[in-house]
């Protein structure tokens, strides 16, 4: 057998540091032992697979083995963040809130699930929701100076659109 906790944190730090070929034979590794694995690290490798996918532009994959990842564990959050920022990169602004909507529930990614919010907000021109957003964020998150400024840009693009 293999120690999961080991290769799983490993192969996050792999890919945080892009270290993209050692990540991809270090998941081969753990698809060996595909079968010994329980439903939520058969997400996680899947996850961990999909941002293999993302950084070689396989996107059609990335996308399938998020959705395969969350229909096995639809609580890891961190495939429901990186499913999120696929479909709005893509437009697919439904599908994409659906899933930061889901993702705000768990504090590992809540930060960033609601900025998500805010940015597919944004980019659907709902300036006074992203305002909103960012307003809640800022205050749930007082350390996060470089918000006031986007809180400031927005505040004079929704009073421009009322004039």
């Amino acid at each position: 057998g293999i120690d999961y906790a080991f290769i799983d944190q490993t192969l996050a730090w792999l890919i945080r540091e892009q270290q993209w070929a050692f990540a991809s034979d270090l998941l081969e590794r753990a698809r060996e032992e595909w079968s010994t694995l329980n439903d939520s690290q058969k997400s996680q490798v899947l996850n961990r697979e999909a941002s293999l996918f993302l950084q070689d532009s396989l996107r059609d994959e990335a996308t399938a083995a998020l959705e395969e990842s969350i229909g096995l564990d639809p609580s890891n959050a961190e495939a429901l963040l990186q499913l999120a920022e696929v479909y709005a990169e893509d437009n697919l602004y439904i599908q994409a809130e659906i899933m930061f909507e889901r993702a705000t529930a768990y504090d590992l990614v809540q930060q960033r699930a609601s900025l998500g919010l805010a940015q597919l907000a944004i980019d659907q021109f709902d300036y006074p929701r992203a305002l909103t957003l960012l307003r809640e964020i800022s205050a749930q998150n007082p350390e996060r100076f470089d918000l006031r400024e986007n809180i400031q840009i927005l505040e004079n693009l929704v009073t421009a659109r009322q004039n």
